[in-house]
């Protein structure tokens, strides 16, 4: 009798986005670096985001993620300028207060193409994200 296939992950490797101690004024957006997905091929992202308000914010406020991916040279819309027509990939909820804090959006699903990470905000902050990229394979038990 054959066992079920199982999957196997590869050890995360840390991808620059751009985006290290970079200010967001209120109402504003931060576009990181390009990140080439199309010769790594990587399947699944965990994006790490820390940050810290410049002052305290008020109840419900938060900080949105997008990944705005390229076909050839021409990226989807959304920039520093230009809202992003993407869907959201994660809401960052923020705290009212001053601290640093860190949130981890686990297990994104990657296309194989070139894509940035764009930040949304309606509150000043400071903000570092890391993206840690891995591919998982399923592994065929005989």
């Amino acid at each position: 009798m054959a066992l079920p296939d199982t999957l196997t992950f590869t050890t995360p490797t840390s991808r620059t986005t751009g985006i290290s101690s970079a200010s967001l004024a209120a109402g504003a957006r931060l576009l990181g670096s390009e990140i080439d997905n199309e010769n790594t091929g990587d399947t699944l992202a965990d994006i790490w985001i820390e940050w810290t308000c410049s002052s305290a914010p008020t109840a419900g406020q938060v900080i949105e993620v997008y990944l705005l991916y390229a076909r050839g040279t021409s990226y989807e819309d959304g920039d520093t300028s230009i809202d992003p027509k993407a869907p959201v990939i994660g809401v960052v909820p923020v705290y009212a207060d001053t601290n640093t804090h860190r949130l981890c959006l686990r297990q994104r699903s990657l296309l194989p193409r070139k894509f940035k990470i764009l930040l949304k905000s309606g509150l000043s902050v400071s903000a570092t994200v890391t993206v840690y990229c891995d591919t998982y394979r399923v592994q065929v038990v005989d």
